[in-house]
C-alpha cells in the first residue's frame, strides 16, 4: 500500500518534517491506539529504534496517544527490527513499533508497525488507520482510556533477543572462524557482534560506533565492497554488511567478492532442496532479482516465482504456494531479508521465527 501517510515500508520522511511532523506523529499515536483498542484494549506495545538522534523525540511524540488510550508502552531502546518482531510474537505484545528509516541517511526517520504476530500491518489496517488519522486531525477523534497507561523502560530486551537467537542456533559452533562485520553504525552495533561471539566466531568490526548522526554514513549495505580488503587483511572467511535497522545483509566471500541476495537465496534453496526441506521445491523472489538466479534454480530443479517489490507482494507469493524465502531491495543492490521456514505462514524476515 502507498497512501497519504503510509508508504511501502511504513511511514518515512525527514525527521520533524512532512509525514513526520510533530502534529502528524502525535496523530498517528492516537489513531493507532484507537484501532488497537477495538480488539485489544489495554495492550502492551513494544517500541524499538535505531541509533538516529531523532529517534527518542519521535517516540516521545508517538507514545502519548497510546498512553491516553490506556495502553502500556514498553521502550526497548535501540533494537534491530528483527528483534522487535521476534519479541513481539514471543512475548505476546499487542503491537510493536520500530522507529527507523532503515538504510536512509541520518536526517531521515520512519515508523514501522507490526501486529501481535510480528508481521507488518495488512493493507486494510493501514487504510483504516489513515482514516482515523484524518479524524484526529479534524478534531473528531481523541481517544482516552478510563485509566491512562504507563510507559516503562525495558533494558533487558536486547539480552532476551540474544538468548532467542542463540537457542535457534544452539548446535552451531563457529569457533576458529573469523568474520568481518559492518554494523552501519546502526541498531545492530551491539547485538550483531554479540550473537556471533556467542556462537564462537572471532569478529572484526567496522561501523559499530554510532553517535546519532553517522548511521549509514559511508558504511553498511551500500558500501559492502569495502569489506573485501578487510576480509583479506584479517584472514576472514566472510564479511557481512548490515543496514541501519539490521534487517538486511549483504555478504563478501573469502575471496573478497560481493555476494548479494541472489547468491544467498540460490545457495540456501539448493541446500534445502538437497536436504528435502524446500517446500514445493519453489522459491519466491522479486522482479529485482537477476535472471541468473532463475537459471541457477532451474538447473537444480527449483521453480522460481518473481513478484513485485515489497514485503506484502512477497507474502502474497508465499501464501499462493509452499515456498522458502524472499528478497527485497534497498535500492541499487539486492539484500537478503528473509529465510526459510517449514510452513508458508512461518516464513518471516531475518530468522525471526522458529
Amino acid at each position: 500500500m502507498s497512501g497519504q501517510f503510509f508508504g511501502t515500508d511504513g511511514i518515512r520522511d525527514v525527521a520533524g518534517q512532512g509525514r513526520l511532523s510533530r502534529d502528524l506523529v502525535t496523530a498517528y499515536g492516537h489513531a493507532i491506539a484507537t484501532w488497537l483498542s477495538e480488539d485489544s484494549p489495554r495492550s502492551r506495545i513494544l517500541i524499538g529504534r535505531d541509533t538516529r538522534i531523532s529517534g527518542p523525540e519521535l517516540l516521545n511524540q508517538l507514545a502519548p496517544g497510546f498512553l491516553a488510550a490506556g495502553h502500556t508502552v514498553i521502550d526497548g531502546g535501540v533494537l534491530p527490527t528483527p528483534a522487535v518482531q521476534a519479541l513481539c510474537r514471543e512475548e505476546e505484545f499487542g503491537l510493536a513499533v520500530v522507529v527507523s528509516a532503515s538504510h536512509n541517511p541520518a536526517v531521515d526517520n520512519g515508523l514501522k508497525f507490526f501486529d501481535t504476530t510480528g508481521r507488518k500491518l495488512a493493507d486494510e489496517v493501514e487504510e483504516a488507520i489513515e482514516r482515523l488519522v484524518q479524524s484526529v486531525l479534524g478534531g473528531s477523534l481523541r481517544p482516552s482510556g478510563s485509566d491512562p497507561g504507563e510507559r516503562l523502560e525495558d533494558g533487558g530486551a536486547g539480552d532476551r533477543y540474544l538468548s532467542f537467537i542463540h537457542d535457534l542456533f544452539a548446535n552451531m559452533d563457529l569457533s576458529g572462524i573469523t568474520v568481518v562485520l559492518d554494523c552501519s553504525h546502526g541498531a545492530g552495533s551491539e547485538l550483531a557482534p554479540a550473537v556471533l561471539a556467542r556462537l564462537g566466531a572471532g569478529v572484526q568490526l567496522r561501523g559499530a560506533s554510532p553517535d546519532g548522526l553517522n548511521i549509514n554514513d559511508g558504511v553498511g549495505v551500500f558500501h559492502v565492497e569495502e569489506l573485501g580488503p578487510l576480509v583479506h587483511e584479517h584472514g576472514a572467511v566472510l564479511g557481512l554488511a548490515l543496514d541501519g535497522d539490521a534487517d538486511r545483509v549483504l555478504l563478501v566471500d573469502e575471496e573478497g567478492e560481493v555476494r548479494d541476495g541472489d547468491h544467498m537465496l540460490g545457495l540456501l534453496a539448493r541446500d534445502l532442496k538437497e536436504r528435502g526441506e524446500l517446500p514445493g521445491d519453489r522459491l519466491v523472489t522479486t522482479v529485482m532479482a537477476n535472471l541468473g538466479l532463475k537459471v541457477f534454480l532451474s538447473d537444480h530443479g527449483i521453480a522460481c516465482d518473481m513478484v513485485p517489490v515489497g514485503d506484502r507482494s512477497s507474502r502474497r507469493g508465499w501464501r499462493s504456494a509452499p515456498v522458502s524465502s524472499a528478497v527485497n531491495n534497498p535500492g541499487t543492490s539486492s539484500s537478503t531479508r528473509a529465510v526459510a521456514g517449514s510452513e508458508t505462514d512461518s516464513i518471516q524476515p531475518c530468522g525471526c521465527w522458529r
